[in-house]
């Protein structure tokens, strides 16, 4: 018997050393694994914190960009008042003055045409200063 027993004690000894080598080898690979896998975090988080950075200044690069899109188009709109109102200034003087021209003409030369011609250009005188009085009252823009 003692055969055996030495023979199983090897054995037990051999299987040991094996089970002790293998679980060695894995233990060995699940810390190398768990090193890459830090590692990978470690880039991954280095790009993110680049990504965020990026955006950021993309984000106040934007910003002033919208700002500056704003400020023109601000500027645009009262521009554009501006010229609607100069227009209308005209367009009344010269509705103003077209009537006063036509009504001349007709007490020079009272025919039906030119009549009718200086009271439409009165009426359209008028109808102009009406609307854009509601227009400058902020009725009707």
């Amino acid at each position: 018997m003692s055969d055996r027993v030495q023979i199983l004690g090897l054995l037990l000894a051999f299987c040991s050393t094996v089970f002790t080598g293998v679980m060695a080898y894995l233990m060995a690979r699940l810390n190398d694994k768990q090193e890459r896998a830090a590692k990978k975090t470690e880039e991954a988080a280095v790009k993110t914190e680049e990504v965020r950075t990026t955006l950021k200044e993309n984000q106040v690069c934007l910003d002033e960009k919208l700002d500056a899109a704003a400020r023109e188009r601000a500027e645009m709109v009262k521009v554009g008042r501006d010229t609607h109102t100069l227009v209308n200034s005209q367009r009344g003087a010269t509705l103003r003055a077209l009537a006063v021209a036509l009504r001349i003409i007709a007490r020079d030369r009272p025919t039906p045409e030119n009549v009718a011609a200086a009271e439409r250009a009165e009426h359209d005188s008028r109808d102009h200063e009406t609307e854009q009085a509601k227009v400058d009252a902020g009725k009707n823009a």
